[in-house]
């Protein structure tokens, strides 16, 4: 939406880069009870899972040493199993998983009408019960794709929009734990098709046991011959190509049990426009590198170069930067703290009103704090998305309405930008500018933070 009468330049991302240290005390001290504090790691989590007998045909590369990005791997190996990776294999998935969840639901009926307890439940506990929620929780983290990434942005909610009683909240929390790696038969052709037959021989070492393993690819160590470590991101096969099916089977599964502030079918249209952009590995490439330009004269911020020859549109090389993920800051010293909040508030107004170009995927480990160097370390930027400059104008004033407290002018500009529609109740209005659960009001806590004589 384009902005109607604007009688003042947009403050810069300078200008607004000062008012940073009470915010970033308040933003560092809500970060430690933030939900998104559990987020599944696209690139740097390491997760402890049952493991399966490894293929003796693989060359599995044993060394299990430090990770540059500042884990340790788990010394079990995470569960392997084949992505399914045809269109029509995906859609046969879902129609199993529905004719299992059909089932397991006929037998919970039959048991609780045996124990005199029909009901109890509801419809969604008589549905989501123990044996179907195992079965869900299964074919999303084996299907990878669009509804595995649906469950791990779904287990980042807020608990008001999805309580922590909810049988929903229990399937995804798990789904965000539980990601499996693909098997060497699915591998080595994927890296084969991508970076040619000798593509081993274009590494000095290639950990063929991944680092992480996520919704749309997962991530192996290497070392090339000059002695760089990177971080090679492997897409599994078939992910790209059944993102419109996926989107369309997961409203159908997930719809019944989802909460009313979901808005659930915008957030399954947000998905396949990120998965889309997400799934190609080529544009990310470009992203990645645009932005390391624009924050080459930030010494505190740090962004990965590309290897391109060790690229391709389903493999992606990077740089392995150093580091622990932005939520275990939360545990560091208050100077530390303060140090990586004013970093993170002066890339989010400069990507905002300087650059009109912003990481948009809300992961903690997208996000590395290099200790030794104090650093602030990027990393996937799949998510990357341009935002026009009249958004970013009338977000100024958004926030200069906080700095105000100009109650009015930020519903009106609210409104303008489709963050409100005009027809909230006067209830929804005052909840837009309230924290939830308190009396203080959000937004003008920002601007009283921002217009501290201190931050001027």
């Amino acid at each position: 939406a384009a902005a109607t009468n604007a009688p003042s330049p947009s403050p810069s991302g300078a200008d607004l880069a000062g008012h940073t240290e009470s915010t970033a005390r308040a933003g560092m001290a809500m970060s430690k009870t933030s939900s998104h504090r559990e987020a599944d790691a696209e690139t740097s989590a390491f997760v402890k899972q049952e493991s399966t007998p490894a293929d003796p045909k693989s060359n599995i590369n044993t060394n299990n040493t430090n990770m540059a990005s500042g884990f340790t791997k788990k010394s079990d190996p995470r569960k392997t199993s084949r992505v399914p990776a045809g269109q029509f294999e995906r859609v046969a998935r879902f129609a199993g998983l529905g004719l299992g969840m059909a089932m397991g639901t006929v037998g919970q009926l039959m048991r609780e009408v045996g124990s005199g307890s029909v009901g109890k439940g509801g419809v969604k506990g008589l549905v989501l019960n123990e044996a179907n929620s195992d079965r869900l929780t299964m074919a999303l983290c084996r299907m990878r794709g669009a509804a595995l990434k649906l469950g791990q942005l779904l287990s980042i909610q807020d608990e008001h929009v999805i309580p922590k009683d909810s049988p929903l909240r229990q399937v995804i929390d798990r789904v965000r734990e539980e990601a499996e790696q693909m098997p060497p038969q699915q591998l080595y052709p994927t890296l084969e098709a991508s970076l040619g037959r000798d593509w081993r021989s274009k590494f000095r070492d290639f950990d063929d046991e991944p680092m992480a393993a996520a919704s749309i690819g997962q991530v192996h160590r290497a070392v090339t011959h000059d002695g760089m470590q990177v971080a090679v991101k492997i897409q599994y096969p078939g992910v790209a190509d059944s993102i419109d099916s996926d989107i369309a089977n997961l409203g159908t599964f997930v719809g019944p049990f989802a909460p009313r502030g979901l808005f659930l079918s915008t957030a399954l249209e947000e998905l396949r426009n990120s998965m889309k952009m997400e799934t190609d590995y080529r544009l990310e490439a470009e992203l990645t590198e645009k932005m390391r330009g624009l924050l080459a004269d930030d010494a505190g911020l740090r962004v990965p170069r590309v290897q391109w020859e060790l690229s391709s549109d389903r493999v992606l090389a990077t740089e392995l930067l150093p580091g622990v993920p932005f939520d275990q800051v939360s545990e560091m010293s208050q100077e530390v703290r303060d140090h990586v909040a004013r970093s993170m508030l002066r890339l989010t107004l400069r990507e905002l009103f300087e650059f009109h170009l912003m990481q948009t995927d809300p992961n903690w480990s997208n996000f590395l704090y290099d200790a030794e160097t104090g650093t602030l370390n990027l990393i996937d930027f799949g998510a990357t998305m341009t935002y026009s400059h009249d958004m970013c104008y009338q977000y100024a004033h958004l926030v200069k309405a906080a700095v105000d407290k100009d109650r009015q002018t930020l519903l009106d500009v609210s409104l303008q930008m489709g963050f409100l529609t005009g027809e909230e109740t006067p209830e929804f209005l005052a909840a837009h500018v309230v924290a939830p659960g308190s009396q203080t009001r959000a937004g003008f806590n920002l601007g009283g933070a921002l217009a501290q004589p201190s931050c001027s």
